[in-house]
């Protein structure tokens, strides 16, 4: 277990409910701003799979 970027947490909740693309886009930002958990494999297998399709339908990462 890594150390948690408490200001990151405050200001980026998990929205109540999400849907399947907030809690994706959600948990990429996590991973680059905090470090307080490691990533499942079941959740890494699906984020990679969102991020892939978001790449197949042209969009740019900064858009993501």
């Amino acid at each position: 277990m890594g150390k948690i970027n408490k200001e990151w947490h405050r200001a980026n909740k998990m929205p109540k409910n999400p849907t399947r693309e907030e809690r994706m886009l959600w948990h990429r930002e996590h991973l680059k701003h905090c470090d307080c958990h490691p990533v499942t494999p079941k959740l890494q297998k699906e984020l990679d799979e969102f991020l892939k399709g978001r790449m197949k339908e042209g969009e740019i990462n900064g858009n993501l």
